[in-house]
């Protein structure tokens, strides 16, 4: 189920209730594409991991715009800003760990095959 899908099937309310939950729903995204980054780097799927992430930080560019874009963000409190911030920076550092984890681990596999 998409963010839009699921926004549509809930019944209308406030409109910063609306842009919140949307925003909500964009963080929760972007953590499962870290989550099945994660688990595909212990599966040693470093592509599928390299695509996850960047899947994520798609994810968080769309959030920045829009809690950035006055059209949007003025339908949000001040409260709604901060806290979807807070989570967007900590969301940018887990992506920064799993990138560099990604570069390490693909320097590895590098180093280990130009030892055949």
């Amino acid at each position: 189920m998409n963010a839009r899908s699921y926004l549509a099937d809930k019944p209308p309310s406030k409109s910063s209730d609306q842009h919140s939950e949307f925003l909500s729903v964009e963080v929760a995204l972007c953590n499962t594409f870290a989550n099945v980054a994660e688990t595909n780097f212990k599966m040693g799927h470093l592509e599928s991991a390299d695509s996850a992430i960047s899947k994520a930080k798609v994810g968080c560019a769309t959030i920045q715009r829009f809690l950035t874009d006055p059209k949007h963000s003025k339908h949000l409190t001040d409260d709604q800003i901060q806290a979807t911030m807070a989570d967007l920076q900590r969301l940018r550092h887990r992506l920064s760990k799993l990138r560099r984890v990604y570069t390490v681990k693909r320097a590895h596999r590098n180093d280990s095959l130009s030892w055949c």
